[in-house]
């Protein structure tokens, strides 16, 4: 299901992100950074000078500067774009300091935060209280667990570190009940309508929506693949072999589980959502014409023929009344 990806080209404005890995002493920080760097496991310092990352073939558009910390030194967020916050798997006391220092230091600057599980190779279960954690505080995007030993998911957590500045969770998905938010539902479903005036969207006007945004068609078995997957989780997804609402919004949320939001973001911004807090759905920059049903098309045209240039349009009621 990663096909998506193979044919998406990031072309956003060169960014500077600073991220900063915070933990208790011993947890594993300068090793993780360490074995990112050099994709190999082996001793490092007590603490790692500042690293510099440049743009990568996932995230072209990044360049980011990795910092180290210590607890013998005070913690610093200033300029600091996202944290990766890190516990030992084996040591509760560094689970339970992440409520009592941490977090509540990084919730008066509301810095999106990874949750790092460190030391994986061992073997445990995550602790019981992480849950409710993730559902207290809300810039804490997602836990990952990782082992710099083995490299086990070494690049997933710091290019995910640098990823949800660009491509953020919150506006999108709710990590308590672990759906999609209203307005995400509302606005992936405008994007819907665009291509189908269908109940269901066939897969010809999946492959239009798959080579507008991300500039290739799908094969046959790439579609095969991605509906045995969605209907897999949720069989209602599917009718007669077509994508539902629900199978088009399934999409979106398979890729948001698995950390992967350049996908639903691309498109979002591709119509004219800015990455905000909270999705604007006022306004929304539609570029419409050769991709929504002709019934839709000659509407709009209507309404801009019927008033000139346009002047006098309300925008939001034309919105509804596709909706």
């Amino acid at each position: 299901f990663f096909f998506f990806f193979f044919f998406f080209t990031n072309m956003d404005e060169m960014r500077e992100i600073r991220v900063l890995v915070l933990g208790d002493e011993g947890v594993g920080k300068s090793s993780l950074i360490s074995t990112y760097v050099s994709q190999i496991f082996s001793p490092v310092p007590p603490k790692m000078i500042p690293i510099l990352v440049p743009p990568s073939h996932a995230l072209p558009s990044v360049r980011a500067t990795i910092l180290d910390s210590s607890t013998a030194d005070p913690i610093d967020l200033n300029g600091i774009d996202s944290v990766v916050l890190v516990y030992d798997l084996h040591r509760q006391s560094t689970f339970e300091s992440l409520e009592r220092v941490y977090l509540p230091i990084i919730a008066e600057r509301n810095i999106p935060t990874i949750l790092c599980a460190s030391k994986v190779d061992k073997g445990t279960n995550p602790p019981p209280a992480l849950l409710s954690l993730l559902s207290k505080y809300k810039f804490v995007h997602c836990c990952i667990s990782v082992s710099s030993k083995t490299l086990l998911q070494i690049n997933e957590l710091f290019l995910t570190s640098m990823a949800i500045i660009l491509y953020p969770l919150p506006p999108l998905f709710d990590l308590t009940t672990s759906e999609l938010k209203p307005l995400a539902v509302k606005a992936f479903l405008r994007i819907y309508r665009m291509y189908t005036s269908l109940k269901t969207l066939p897969d010809s006007s999946l492959n239009t929506f798959q080579t507008h945004y991300f500039s290739a068609p799908l094969l046959s078995d790439d579609i095969l693949g991605l509906k045995k997957i969605v209907s897999k989780s949720s069989p209602s997804s599917l009718s007669n072999g077509d994508f539902t609402q629900e199978g088009f919004l399934n999409i979106f949320k398979m890729f948001i589980m698995r950390n992967q939001l350049e996908m639903p973001w691309t498109v979002l911004k591709a119509e004219g959502y800015a990455v905000t807090e909270e999705l604007n759905l006022e306004c929304p920059d539609f570029k419409w014409k050769g991709r929504m049903p002709a019934s839709a098309e000659r509407f709009l045209e209507g309404m801009k023929d019927g008033c000139g240039d346009g002047i006098g349009v309300d925008i939001q009621r034309v919105v509804e009344v596709i909706e």
